[in-house]
């Protein structure tokens, strides 16, 4: 490698650096955002097509200042979901009683959920994934997102069936007893004095 090359690579990896060093700082963490959501994992379980569920979430505003969130739905990226859920197929499924809120310094807020689940039965028995994003409005120059996770599992309803099997069993069982008795009557009536 020639001295202008080594000198060239070295001014790229100082570039490079400088610029970590520079953005590292400004990560959206909860602490730096200056705000926190909770919880961060929401499980909505055994919701069966045609139904829905709530659940709240919880904004807290360190910050001292009043500040104004968003509330939206976010399909994350396959390698971004928990294995085993799809993501959800319509962000529709998923509302707020308000598309944002505004919190004053040092206080929380709420913010009512629900998940709706079309009455199609092919969405039962399935597990999905999206999450609730939650962006703060511009903080100086910043604006931050922080995310909560939803894993919504849908049940399946079965559809009302005849179990042959069980109606078979019973008339054998009435059939056998009606049997024996028929059989041990003689015995059956001198036993009962008759």
């Amino acid at each position: 490698m020639t001295k202008r090359a080594r000198l060239v690579r070295a001014i790229g990896l100082a570039i490079l650096a400088g610029l970590i060093a520079l953005l590292l700082p400004y990560s959206t963490s909860a602490e730096e955002a200056g705000f926190s959501i909770s919880p961060p994992e929401i499980r909505v379980g055994g919701i069966f097509p045609g139904q829905s569920a709530e659940f709240s979430l919880i904004i807290r505003n360190d910050m001292a200042s009043r500040v104004s969130f968003s509330i939206s739905v976010y399909n994350p990226d396959e390698d971004e979901r928990r294995g085993g859920y799809d993501a959800l197929p319509d962000n529709s499924w998923v509302s707020f009683d308000a598309p944002g809120i505004e919190v004053a310094p040092h206080s929380t807020g709420w913010v009512k959920a629900r998940v709706t689940i079309p009455p199609d039965e092919s969405y039962g028995g399935k597990n999905y994934e999206c999450w609730v994003r939650v962006t703060s409005g511009k903080v100086g120059i910043f604006q931050y997102q922080l995310n909560s996770r939803v894993y919504i599992v849908t049940g399946v309803r079965f559809p009302p069936t005849t179990n042959w099997v069980l109606i078979g069993g019973s008339i054998a069982a009435v059939l056998i007893a009606v049997g024996l008795i028929w059989n041990e009557r003689r015995r059956i009536k001198s036993w009962l004095g008759r």
